[in-house]
């Protein structure tokens, strides 16, 4: 049933959202001269998979950070307001549409990541499909932000963040259900304009003992990618 839903719904969507997914891949390609962005993932029992999304970045050194920050010079002016109004995950509707991803589930993440989660978590996280939203990702729909406040921020999400994020995903494992890939959905939009709220109300709701404080807007700390 979850198949069909994910199925049924990405194609509406692809439909109703058409002429935004044409503007946006439209101006990619005069700013750019690419329209999406491919990258290797690993989705459901750790399968990889090209995970879609608009191409919001140039290229940058060889060396450059695998981490993503809000102030990231490789981003360009478009593509940071596809990636704060989560635009720029919608070609990930396809990746839906194909079976390689539902609409809720664990973030699907970089076998650079993965490597860094311990194997027995990994293999209770993605038991399931990864997700276009998920509990981790409303939690941290200002990942970006919070991440370059941070000193370091590639030590930062790794040591920090990133198990945070498992521990959520863990609970979303532990307490799935369709009630929940419904309140996740409907929260989705609302991180938008209230990332910190959502992040509070989530992480009190499921009380993910690893996720301890994260630093919120009115922190002061210095500024320091992964597309």
């Amino acid at each position: 049933m979850t198949r069909l839903r994910d199925a049924l719904i990405s194609v509406l969507l692809l439909v109703a959202l058409l002429p935004v997914l044409l503007v946006a891949g439209g101006v990619n390609w005069l700013l750019t001269r690419r329209i999406l962005f491919r990258q290797v993932r690993l989705g459901k029992d750790l399968e990889p998979f090209m995970i879609l999304k608009f191409q919001t970045m140039v290229d940058g050194p060889a060396d450059a950070s695998t981490v993503t920050t809000a102030q990231d010079r490789r981003l360009t002016p478009f593509g940071r307001l596809l990636r704060v109004t989560k635009l720029d995950e919608l070609p990930q509707l396809v990746n839906v549409l194909r079976g390689e991803m539902s609409l809720v589930g664990p973030r699907a993440l970089t076998p650079n990541e993965i490597a860094r989660v311990p194997a027995d978590i990994a293999r209770r996280v993605y038991a399931v499909s990864p997700g276009m939203t998920g509990l981790a990702s409303v939690a941290f729909a200002d990942e970006e932000r919070v991440v370059g406040a941070a000193p370091d921020p590639e030590m930062y999400y790794f040591q920090t963040m990133l198990p945070q994020k498992m521990a959520l995903e863990l609970a979303y494992a532990a307490q799935r259900s369709w009630w929940l890939d419904l309140l996740i959905m409907a929260a989705t939009p609302l991180t938008i304009i209230l990332p910190g709220a959502t992040r509070r109300y989530f992480l009190r709701r499921f009380g993910a003992a690893a996720v301890s404080s994260v630093p919120g807007p009115e922190a002061s700390l210095p500024l320091g990618s992964r597309e």
